[in-house]
C-alpha cells in the first residue's frame, strides 16, 4: 500500500491508516471528499509498492488511473462504515491542505453536519452508531476541557472546525415548529406545552457583581430598560436564579414585568443556599419550599412558571425521591412545571431517564457541542424541553475579546484559565470573520447555530443593556 498519494491538483494527502484489509484514505479531495474505505484494495488495482513518500511520488491519482486504467470504478465501490460527505469541502479547507476527521455520531443525529443521511438508499447499512464524516481546517481551534468542576467545567468535544458548513449552510433537518410573534419566533417547550420565544432573556448578568459571581458592574436603570425592551421585541421567556446577585436579579425582573406578568413566563432556579455564609447546595424539601416562597416575594408573583434545580449532583438527579417535594410545590400551586439545570450531558441524560423533569437546561454552543451525541436525541425522544444556556460561551463568541483581555476582580471570566481564554477568544474571532462575510454580527451567527437544532426550544442569552437586547433579538 502506498505511504502517500497526491490529489488531482497535486496537494499531498495524509498517510492512509491501515485496519486489516481496510484502508481509510484521509484528505479533503476526491469525488467523495477523499474518504473511501475499500475491502481488498488489490482487487481495485492499487499496488502495495506503487509509490514511496517524498519527491518520488509525482503522479497524481487522475494521471495514474488514466495511464493504467486502474482504481475503484465510480459509483460501484463498496463503502464500509464511512458515509460520504454531504458536500465538497470549502475552498478554505482545500487551500490549507485540510484533513477530514472521522467522528462518532449518534444514530438520531445522522444526516446533520456531515453525518450519514437518514435516507435508506444512502445510509449504507442498518441503523446503528457508525463512523461519519466531518471536515475541519487543519488549524481548527481546540478548546481543552477544564479539569476543575463548577463554572469552569466546560468539557468541550474538541472536534469543532468552525466553517461555513457549520454555521451558515442549511442542514438536512428543519428547525422546530415556529410561530413568529413580535419579530421573535416561538417554540414549544417540550411537554409543558408553553409557547416560548426561541431567544430567552438570561438574567444572570443584571444581578450585579456585588458578590463576585457575575459579569461585572451593572446599572439597574439600564437593566430594567433592557428587560422592557426585550418584552417589546417579542421575548416572553425570562430565566434567572435566586443566587444571581443574591436575589437582586429576581427583584429587577419582578419590578419590570409586574404589569405584563400574564404575558410572560418566568423561570428561576433553587439549590444554592446563599442565605448561609458557606453558600452550600441544599435540595432538602424544607429548603426548597423556603427558597420558593422567597423567590415568589422578590418576583412579585403568585406562581413560578418553571422551577429548576440548580446544578444538583447526578445522584440526586437520578433519585426519584428528589422530585417528591417539587410535586408537592406543584400541587400547592406555587410552581407550574419543574426541571433541572446541569453541566455535562451525562447529567442531562440522567434527568431525562428519571422521567420526572419537564425541562433540562444545558450548555450548548459552537465551542461545546458534546450534547449532540446522546443528550439531544434522548431529550427529543422523551419530549423533554431543552433550554440551551451560554450560547455565546460567556460572551467570547461575540468576538469582542482577545487572548490579552482582562476583567475586573469578581467577574467570573477573570477566574478562567488563561489558555482557555486564549482559545475561546480565537474561536470568537473566527466566528466574527464568518459573520462579517454574511452580513451578521458574531452574536447573531452564534445564536443561529444553536437555534438550527430542532431539539432546542429556547436559547438563554445573557443581556444587561438595551443595545445587547436589540442585537440579539433582531
Amino acid at each position: 500500500m502506498p505511504r502517500c498519494v497526491r490529489s488531482d491538483r497535486g496537494n499531498q494527502l495524509a498517510r492512509p491508516r491501515h485496519s486489516g484489509d481496510d484502508v481509510l484514505w484521509q484528505g479533503a479531495r476526491g469525488r467523495h471528499a477523499g474518504l473511501l474505505r475499500y475491502r481488498g484494495n488489490e482487487r481495485h488495482g492499487i499496488p502495495r509498492d506503487s509509490c514511496q513518500a517524498g519527491a518520488g511520488c509525482a503522479d497524481t491519482i487522475a494521471e495514474r488511473r488514466r495511464r493504467d486504467r486502474t482504481g475503484a470504478p465510480e459509483r460501484t465501490h463498496r463503502q464500509v462504515g464511512v458515509a460520504r460527505a454531504t458536500r465538497s469541502p470549502s475552498r478554505r479547507v482545500r487551500r490549507q491542505r485540510a484533513r477530514a476527521l472521522v467522528v462518532r455520531v449518534h444514530v438520531a443525529a445522522r444526516g446533520r453536519l456531515g453525518g450519514a443521511p437518514d435516507h435508506p438508499d444512502r445510509s449504507g447499512g442498518p441503523k446503528r452508531r457508525r463512523a461519519c464524516v466531518r471536515h475541519a481546517p487543519a488549524r481548527a481551534p481546540n478548546v481543552p476541557a477544564a479539569e476543575s468542576g463548577g463554572a469552569q467545567d466546560r468539557r468541550p468535544s474538541c472536534r469543532h472546525g468552525v466553517r461555513w458548513d457549520d454555521v451558515l449552510a442549511a442542514r438536512l433537518h428543519t428547525g422546530a415548529a415556529r410561530r413568529a410573534v413580535g419579530g421573535v419566533n416561538r417554540r414549544t417547550l417540550g411537554r409543558t406545552g408553553l409557547s416560548v420565544s426561541e431567544i430567552g432573556f438570561g438574567a444572570w448578568a443584571i444581578g450585579g457583581n456585588a458578590f463576585g459571581n457575575s459579569y461585572g458592574p451593572t446599572d439597574d436603570v439600564e437593566s430594567t430598560r433592557a428587560i422592557r425592551r426585550a418584552f417589546e421585541l417579542g421575548c416572553n421567556f425570562f430565566d434567572t436564579a435566586d443566587v444571581y446577585g443574591h436575589g437582586h436579579s429576581e427583584v429587577l425582573l419582578g419590578k419590570a414585568l409586574r404589569d405584563v406578568r400574564d404575558q410572560v413566563f418566568i423561570a428561576t432556579k433553587v439549590g444554592a443556599n446563599f442565605y448561609n455564609p458557606d453558600l452550600r447546595l441544599d435540595f432538602t424539601p424544607g429548603y426548597l419550599k423556603f427558597a420558593v416562597e422567597h423567590s415568589l416575594e422578590r418576583l412579585q408573583t403568585d406562581r413560578i412558571d418553571l422551577l429548576q434545580l440548580h446544578n444538583p449532583p447526578i445522584g440526586l438527579i437520578s433519585a426519584m425521591g428528589t422530585y417528591e417535594s417539587l410535586e408537592e410545590l406543584k400541587r400547592d400551586g406555587l410552581i407550574r412545571f419543574y426541571g433541572v439545570s446541569v453541566h455535562p450531558p451525562e447529567e442531562g441524560v440522567a434527568a431525562v431517564q428519571a422521567t420526572k423533569p419537564d425541562t433540562v437546561q444545558i450548555v450548548y454552543n459552537l465551542a461545546r457541542r458534546e450534547a449532540e451525541d446522546t443528550f439531544l436525541p434522548t431529550a427529543q425522544a422523551a419530549n423533554v424541553g431543552v433550554i440551551a444556556r451560554e450560547p455565546l460561551a460567556n460572551g467570547f463568541l461575540a468576538g469582542h475579546y482577545s487572548a490579552d483581555s482582562t476583567w475586573d476582580r469578581g467577574d467570573i471570566r477573570s477566574r478562567m484559565p488563561r489558555p482557555y481564554v486564549a482559545q475561546l477568544s480565537a474561536l470568537g474571532q473566527r466566528v466574527r470573520e464568518l459573520a462579517e462575510q454574511s452580513g451578521m454580527t458574531a452574536s447573531q451567527l452564534a445564536l443561529k447555530f444553536v437555534l438550527d437544532r430542532q431539539e432546542i426550544a429556547c436559547a438563554i442569552v445573557g443581556m444587561k443593556t438595551v443595545r445587547q437586547v436589540e442585537e440579539n433579538l433582531n
